[in-house]
């Protein structure tokens, strides 16, 4: 309940603003560039009270009652809706057997995309997403983007991303000058950073294609 309660918040679709802001453009699906708009030139402050719905599944259309002749003029054009005459003296069962007859025989039953232009995508996360480690990836790729000259071991160290004192960190981290622990201590650094780096790649490039947060 408490991560249910801390993935309903702000902060997490924020994180899907900002791993897509660092995707190429170019590489974005066109369909997410449409919706979510030139998210490369804002800030989430400013975008998220008109992108909010994007998150929002939308109730489906319901079934209109057509009571005069100008509400039949509406949809008299309408090639996505189908006017019918239900005769209510007829028996419920036969009425209900009669309906679902002509669903099978009208309704399109495609998935997919909406032919519309105007009706959006609804988006929603394609597994539960761990804000900290969200978080932390988008720290260490951002902070590799500004210091792209520093080494694994210098971010790891900058950033302080490996517990080395708590009681189950190990004598690893104990402070030491043989080599051979030296140069293992180097290659956890260098392999947790190198890990939080291919993770943003991947979640850069899937967020590009709607999909958030895959890092595979």
């Amino acid at each position: 309940m408490k991560y249910a309660k801390k993935a309903t918040t702000d902060a997490v679709y924020e994180l899907w603003f900002e791993f897509l802001k660092l995707a190429d453009p170019e590489k974005c699906a066109d369909f997410v560039k449409k919706d979510f708009g030139n998210v490369w030139e804002t800030d989430f402050k400013t975008w998220w009270p008109d992108h909010r719905r994007l998150f929002e599944p939308e109730a489906p259309l319901a079934i209109q009652k057509i009571e005069n002749i100008d509400e039949y003029k509406d949809y008299e054009t309408d090639d996505d809706s189908l006017i019918i005459v239900i005769p209510l003296l007829t028996p419920k069962m036969h009425l209900q057997k009669q309906f679902e007859k002509l669903l099978r025989e009208s309704h399109p039953a495609k998935r997919g995309r909406p032919k519309h232009d105007d009706i959006r995508q609804h988006y929603s996360f394609c597994s539960r997403p761990f804000v900290h480690g969200l978080e932390q990836t988008l720290k260490v790729y951002k902070f590799k983007q500004l210091h792209p000259e520093m080494t694994g071991m210098q971010i790891e160290e900058k950033l302080k991303l490996i517990n080395k004192t708590g009681k189950n960190a190990g004598k690893i981290w104990k402070r030491s000058t043989k080599p051979k622990e030296l140069e293992r201590m180097w290659n956890i650094q260098r392999s947790t950073v190198s890990r939080y780096l291919r993770q943003a790649d991947k979640l850069i490039e899937n967020v590009a294609k709607g999909i958030f947060p895959l890092n595979k």
